[in-house]
């Protein structure tokens, strides 16, 4: 808490005259003025860096009129206002060569003229993360031309011989770059490094039921589903037979890849009551939760699609994340030679090695699967997805539903990258390097760049000759 001896003024100003009957939309209104103007104002024994009279000057505080304004805050407002608070000390100030340069009151500032120059309306909940990245737009305008005026006393220039050439060109280009990661900038805060983090709760383990059961449960699936008679086969030959801890890890990793599969291979169900969707969300996330421990990379993203599907985009963000992060290790595990493997769990060890692919199937009718990727003219039996261009694609869905463009705009340029790469490689299967445009293709149309979409699925489209994506159909929706 800052505390400064002051002498109150009862009457208003004459230097904040003005303020009172100035231009301005909405905010703040009449009432609210007239009520702030009656509390006037503080001096306080502060006086001008550098000036000669430095000992005798007194400085105006509008601190009263400004916690009041504050108070006035929607909820929408107060928190792009912590976020700017937080991107300020936690992101900001932690660069030693920009540490000091900013301060809070101008942060304060810079809200008090966008609430003030924009529509109460824009102030939504869903419009948060908008409403953020223009307040730091301003506030990068204000920096590039040394200007933000008092808010009370236009005539006071804050930025006035605040920042040397240097010092204004480096907070410039990191706020820049910041701007453009999104709100994914927040990842390195020690405020919200982990607030997308998710609690998954079910109210039965799978794993506590018989396990002849959950054998016999799978044998159907195996039958009605595209696997063969020989899984089943295979995975009673290695229940038989789980003496060996290979069998016995071989079995798990069949058991834990066969439930991550099992809820993208059942129908959708229409028509269900609220009670029977919780059952079958219930349900269907249990058998996700055995599927992530298959491997780092395919059980994690179709749980974050899974989340997605339902809308809880920032838990799937979490967890798209989370397998990124995991994806970084793998050329150092990749390494691990056959003896290092003996002081290793082979379990533990399949946990930790990515997949290089996500496989859905019967794709038009899974209900993983995101919606934008389903064609209801075109039934896709097994599509084998690229793992990390798919978590680039679905992170870019989540942050294009949150109206956070410049992170999705991130997104893409890490699909565009990752899918350049993944070109010149010799081990890519040629369906997944298909849907590698496809992905971008649907990118690029989802934000109404069509020349790009277009390039992206007619790449496609070349290479599948024989129709077995939706690459065609895509093409022909903008001829």
């Amino acid at each position: 808490m800052d505390m400064a001896m002051c002498l109150k003024c009862d009457q208003w100003v004459s230097h904040a005259q003005p303020w009172i009957s100035r231009p301005r939309l909405i905010w703040p209104s009449p009432e609210l003025i007239s009520k702030i103007t009656l509390f006037g104002t503080l001096f306080v024994p502060i006086g001008n860096k550098g000036s000669l009279n430095e000992n005798l000057q007194w400085r105006i505080s509008f601190s009263v009129a400004e916690k009041v304004l504050i108070y006035s805050f929607s909820h929408t407002q107060l928190l792009c206002y912590a976020l700017l608070k937080i991107l300020l000390k936690e992101i900001v100030n932690e660069k030693e060569e920009l540490k000091d340069l900013l301060c809070s009151y101008f942060l304060k500032t810079v809200m008090f003229w966008m609430s003030e120059e924009n529509e109460i309306s824009v102030w939504r909940p869903d419009n948060i993360i908008p409403c953020f990245m223009a307040c730091l737009k301003r506030l990068i305008y204000c920096i590039e031309y040394s200007t933000l005026l008092h808010y009370f006393i236009p005539d006071n220039n804050l930025f006035y011989l605040r920042f040397n050439n240097k010092q204004k060109n480096t907070l410039i280009n990191f706020l820049k770059q910041s701007r453009q990661k999104g709100i994914q900038i927040f990842s390195s805060s020690q405020t919200l490094h982990d607030y997308r983090r998710f609690q998954c709760a079910t109210t039965r383990s799978v794993c506590e039921i018989n396990l002849y059961k959950v054998i016999g449960s799978l044998t159907q699936y195996f039958y009605t589903s595209c696997f063969n008679t020989n899984s089943s086969v295979l995975l009673f030959t290695l229940l038989s037979h789980c003496k060996s801890e290979l069998s016995r890890c071989i079995f798990k990793h069949s058991l834990t890849s066969s439930y991550q599969q099992m809820p993208c291979t059942l129908l959708n169900v229409n028509n269900l009551n609220n009670k029977q969707q919780y059952k079958l969300y219930k349900h269907d996330l249990s058998q996700l939760l055995v599927g992530v421990h298959s491997d780092a990379v395919s059980g994690w993203l179709i749980l974050a699609s899974f989340f997605y599907g339902h809308n809880n985009y920032l838990a799937s963000i979490d967890i798209i994340n989370y397998t990124l992060s995991k994806c970084a290790a793998e050329s150092s595990l990749s390494q691990i030679t056959i003896k290092q493997t003996k002081t290793l769990k082979l379990m533990s060890l399949l946990k930790k090695l990515p997949s290089a692919y996500i496989r859905f199937y019967k794709f038009r009718l899974n209900s993983v699967i995101p919606i934008e990727l389903k064609s209801p003219h075109i039934f896709e039996p097994l599509i084998p997805i690229s793992s990390i261009p798919f978590a680039h694609f679905l992170r870019f869905l989540c942050c294009y539903h949150l109206h956070d463009f410049k992170s999705s705009r991130y997104c893409i340029s890490k699909l565009k990258k990752k899918v350049s790469e993944d070109s010149h490689s010799k081990e890519q299967k040629v369906g997944a390097f298909i849907y590698n445009f496809i992905l971008l293709g649907i990118a690029f149309e989802m934000l109404g760049e069509t020349d790009l979409a277009r390039k992206y699925f007619r790449i496609a489209e070349q290479n599948d000759p024989n129709g077995f994506t939706s690459a065609a159909l895509r093409l022909r929706q903008f001829c």
